[in-house]
């Protein structure tokens, strides 16, 4: 799992049994599949407990319309995900969600997603578990979807199978260059509107199996040929929260820190292109996000740190962009 509260797959006898998980909020003028890889939680917190990896964040609604890029100040108010996936055993997972509204909120739905890679499922058959009947056969040359307890999927290799308490709406698709793109399956977490403080729950297993390559591993070893050497650790010393100072120290202190990144806020630095920001920072204005920053930069030059400066925002007078940009 990472940060994003994306899953890459389950590990059956140290074998990856790979497909990828996420979560979305689709906005009304849109379609769940509108728009590809945007499964994620912003802002996300990661934690374990126990045999349980827990993350949350905020989810934007995604509009079938092109989406702006950047990075932002903080969690905008919407939607609110959280995904806990717990180790139940060999090839089993436990997987519970909830999305919470933090503002009245105009959504088709959130969605649970999870993509099956076509190297892996190409041609694989979809079998719903306990479905509920329907007049309606699927259309042809298009997997099954309706209400079901679940759903399984077999290929020559790999098999995933989706369990649900109660009848679930679930749809498949095939991905987005056909069969041999892989599987689309997702159902909804809710569908609709959430209004401020209203929660949408769904807790559901995924169970893995397949082939596991057991075969040896044969590993030659050139000495006439060595290789890099290690310097030691690389790390990003950009400052963005409160949490950040004592996280820097401990790595200073513990880690043998090679390289290390800093920011320089720009657009913080010099907003508009009239003003001197050497009179600014004498004047004892210094914009605190620059100050942190040139601080960080300093404390590594103190240690002798090669320091790497990253760019992520300029003013917009120092900027040829486009006349439909986004900002």
């Amino acid at each position: 799992m990472s940060g994003l509260g994306r899953s890459s797959g389950i590990r059956v006898d140290g074998e990856l049994m790979a497909f990828t998980t996420g979560i979305r909020a689709v906005a009304p003028d849109s379609t769940p599949l509108a728009q590809p890889n945007l499964e994620r939680l912003a802002y996300s917190r990661f934690s374990r407990d126990g045999n349980k990896l827990i993350c949350s964040g905020s989810l934007s609604p995604v509009s079938g319309s092109p989406a702006g890029g950047g990075r932002g100040r903080g969690p905008a108010r919407g939607v609110n995900g959280r995904v806990v996936y717990e180790d139940a055993g060999p090839g089993l997972v436990n997987v519970d969600v909830q999305v919470t509204a933090n503002a009245d909120t105009a959504l088709a739905g959130t969605y649970f997603f999870i993509h099956l890679p076509g190297a892996e499922y190409s041609g694989a058959s979809a079998q719903l578990l306990n479905a509920t009947p329907t007049d309606q056969p699927p259309a042809k040359n298009r997997y099954p979807g309706g209400s079901a307890r679940g759903v399984r999927f077999t290929s020559p290799r790999r098999q995933l199978e989706v369990a649900f308490a109660a009848p679930e709406d679930i749809a498949i698709k095939p991905g987005r260059g056909g069969q041999n793109d892989g599987i689309d399956v997702y159902f909804p977490i809710n569908m609709g509107n959430l209004t401020n403080g209203q929660s949408s729950h769904l807790n559901f297993t995924l169970k893995a199996s397949g082939d596991v390559d057991k075969t040896p591993v044969k590993l030659t070893i050139d000495p006439a040929h060595p290789g890099d050497s290690f310097d030691g650790v690389g790390g990003n010393f950009r400052i963005q929260s409160r949490a950040d100072p004592p996280q820097v120290q401990y790595n200073l202190d513990h880690l043998r820190v090679a390289w290390g990144r800093v920011n320089m806020p720009l657009d913080q630095w010099q907003p508009n292109e009239d003003n001197d920001p050497l009179q600014v920072t004498n004047a004892s204005q210094l914009n605190a996000g620059v100050r942190e920053a040139m601080e960080m930069a300093r404390t590594l030059a103190r240690r002798n740190i090669p320091i790497v400066i990253s760019l992520w925002s300029a003013p917009r007078w120092a900027l040829s962009l486009p006349r439909d940009a986004p900002g």
